[in-house]
């Protein structure tokens, strides 16, 4: 309901004409008309600064605007990667004097769904007057729900002075709404300049329509009676475009043309809300990468296995992660990696969320960093405790005539008993229970840190071991009971 209301508010704001403009004869090359709630890739940078936080891929842009038929204009050069942006622009046809824009900006993820972003514009040229324009702008952006986003930009918050006269600031709401899906975007944006009254104010909407794959259609209106229509076109990761101006509803006014390549495809956008991440922990996962062998398939490695993790805890389009873990064989110092990996995720405020069917010692150890745990309801927790075996080879090497000579400095020195002893001697068998208790110890401790439990509470159902999986939810170490195709993204957002 909450969302409802801002949406609602934005609109009544906007329709209501409570924005007003400043014309600015130093704002630099007219790009193709976005919205501050939808703006994407590369001109994040110059619209809102926040959408770099989302759109955290490589983008290369030129542009070029011009105001009549003889195409002379100003020119631009855009370069962000991974929330960071700079550019830089040749501007000279519209006031007939040359000179330079350059700005730098960046953006990051506040919280979920929700990122800002600052911008710094200087200029450089002959007249005095553009070297000592410098421009701060702040960006903010929030999605709360994937057919809708909201953006908000305060332009010229340091009030520099241009021609002996103080700048002031300028404020710039937008709502996006994509009701039907990609199809069709709708945003209404506007321009409130600081101190100037209500009645003075307009709106700029827009709608994007994408008829065809990789063809988007623009129209843009804006008081007083001008018009923008433009058009792209979008080839894996490059993207051709332009738009045309009318003023006065039929009088052309020039236009911009772009190319633009990046790193990923594109698509016209309402930041969408993350999605929800899936792993499958299965099997033996070996210390390093290893070589495809022959026949069969090669065995995960744990590097790997980090590193995807690693990767999605960071990367703002997703929004959390289910793991399901079936028959998991590693040794404990690397399920203390893994585990520590998977407690990226809630470290970024992210949702964890884990199924197994039948699990052990390992998976639960592992499954406890999670938010919530699901059973298979027929399922089965064999939580017992730690226990080591020993091997003795000396029966053999007496059968092949083989004598091991083992030297040792101390009595607790005992990796060489198996070649020369056929029981675990007092030493040994002290050696293996320090080992055991102090892996004990932290095995306990994680899963009291991870489940909420008291270290008394988790030695106390370990003793109680193994559980159905219905018993393992009557005593509360795990969370529900489902089949593994029950969960969905409303379990992990």
């Amino acid at each position: 309901m909450k969302y409802v209301f801002v949406l609602l508010l934005f609109s009544i704001c906007l329709t209501g004409n409570i924005i007003a403009q400043q014309n600015d004869f130093v704002s630099g090359v007219d790009y193709l008309s976005q919205s501050v709630a939808t703006v994407d890739r590369t001109n994040s940078g110059i619209v809102n600064p926040a959408a770099l936080g989302f759109w955290t891929s490589m983008g290369l842009q030129y542009a070029h605007s011009f105001t009549d038929s003889t195409y002379k204009g100003d020119d631009g050069l855009l370069l962000a990667s991974k929330g960071a942006f700079f550019s830089i622009e040749w501007l000279h046809h519209s006031t007939n004097i040359s000179r330079r824009k350059y700005t730098l900006a960046t953006g990051d993820r506040i919280f979920r769904n929700f990122y800002a972003g600052i911008s710094y514009g200087w200029f450089s040229g002959p007249k005095s007057i553009y070297k000592s324009r410098k421009d701060w702008k702040i960006g903010l952006l929030y999605h709360p729900k994937p057919f809708a986003s909201l953006g908000l930009v305060v332009d010229r918050i340091n009030q520099p002075t241009f021609a002996g006269f103080k700048q002031k600031r300028l404020y710039q709401p937008g709502i996006g709404l994509r009701p039907f899906g990609e199809k069709l975007t709708f945003s209404a944006d506007g321009l409130f300049l600081e101190g100037k009254a209500l009645s003075h104010g307009h709106g700029i909407f827009r709608l994007v329509a994408g008829p065809f794959r990789g063809i988007s259609l623009t129209t843009d209106y804006r008081n007083p009676r001008e018009w923008r229509f433009g058009i792209t076109y979008d080839v894996q990761q490059t993207r051709l475009g332009g738009q045309a101006r009318l003023v006065r509803d039929t009088h052309y006014a020039g236009g911009t043309y772009f190319i633009e390549a990046g790193a990923e495809e594109f698509g016209e956008g309402i930041a969408a809300a993350p999605k929800t991440g899936s792993m499958i922990l299965k099997g033996d996962i070996v210390e390093e990468p290893r070589s495809k062998p022959l026949f069969g398939q090669s065995k995960r490695s744990l590097y790997s296995v980090i590193r995807d993790l690693r990767r999605g805890a960071t990367d703002p389009k997703i929004g959390g992660l289910l793991v399901k873990m079936e028959d998991v064989n590693l040794d404990f110092a690397s399920a203390q990696e893994l585990r520590t990996a998977l407690s990226l995720y809630r470290a970024n405020g992210k949702k964890v969320v884990t199924f197994m069917g039948e699990a052990g010692n390992l998976e639960y150890y592992l499954a406890s960093v999670s938010d919530e745990i699901y059973m298979d309801p027929f399922g089965l927790l064999e939580l017992k405790g730690l226990a080591a075996t020993a091997q003795f080879y000396k029966g053999t090497l007496d059968k092949l005539g083989i004598r091991a000579e083992i030297l040792a400095t101390g009595p607790h020195k005992t990796y060489g008993d198996a070649f020369v002893d056929t029981t675990l001697t007092d030493a040994a068998r002290e050696q293996i229970n320090w080992l055991l208790d102090d892996l004990y110890g932290q095995f306990v401790e994680g899963i009291s840190t991870g489940r909420g439990m008291t270290t008394e509470q988790v030695k106390a159902s370990i003793d109680a071991g193994p559980y159905t999986s219905r018993d393992a939810l009557k005593a509360g170490l795990i969370d529900d009971l489902k089949h593994y195709d029950e969960l969905t993204e409303n379990d992990a957002p």
